[in-house]
């Protein structure tokens, strides 16, 4: 039965970023998993229920990826830490063909934020993220990497806006560069 929950999760996170949420059914997960619809509801009741267990998936994989992979190499400068988050995000985003940004940014704007269970995961997801981001300000401040006027937390929480922004643009315009360049832009502005 794990075997077949994995298949529904994995399908789903290929299928979100593919599609989006709202576009996908139930029936489509299951065609794609090549999974029971039994199966399918021994796991999960309804698709919001799917929806908050893909989310603890992303989670953990953006917790090894970048949270722990990047923001706290300590083998990097606080600057060389937020230089490579910058080529994760750009190499993933091309990688998709800019199709997805952050899965996170992505399913809020689609899913029911009336869900309290939704709203408490995603609120999660931007906390961590932003405190990360804040620990490696607050790193790169004491070794004089960014500027000492900077408050490391509105500093993390301007980075975490940018990159949601820099998504858009490059999916507007279609274009990886974009959110290279916004990235860049604030990245270089605290830094001294």
């Amino acid at each position: 039965m794990a075997r077949n929950k994995f298949k529904i999760l994995d399908t789903t996170v290929r299928l979100i970023s593919d599609r989006g949420f709202s576009q996908i059914s139930v029936d489509d997960i299951l065609r794609e998993s090549n999974v029971q619809k039994s199966n399918f509801y021994y796991h999960f009741r309804t698709k919001e229920d799917l929806a908050i267990a893909v989310l603890d998936e992303m989670m953990q994989k953006v917790d090894e990826e970048i949270w722990q992979g990047i923001l706290q190499d300590k083998s990097l400068s606080p600057k060389q830490r937020l230089d490579k988050l910058i080529e994760k995000l750009v190499s993933d985003f091309e990688t998709a063909g800019g199709k997805i940004g952050d899965p996170f940014g992505n399913l809020i704007s689609e899913v029911n934020s009336h869900d309290e269970r939704f709203q408490v995961k995603v609120n999660d997801y931007f906390i961590r993220y932003s405190s990360f981001l804040e620990g490696v300000i607050h790193e790169g401040i004491e070794e004089d990497e960014f500027h000492q006027s900077l408050i490391p937390r509105e500093a993390a929480e301007a980075i975490l806006s940018q990159i949601q922004g820099a998504y858009l643009l490059s999916k507007a315009y279609q274009d990886p560069g974009a959110l290279r360049r916004n990235i860049e832009f604030l990245i270089n502005v605290i830094s001294v």
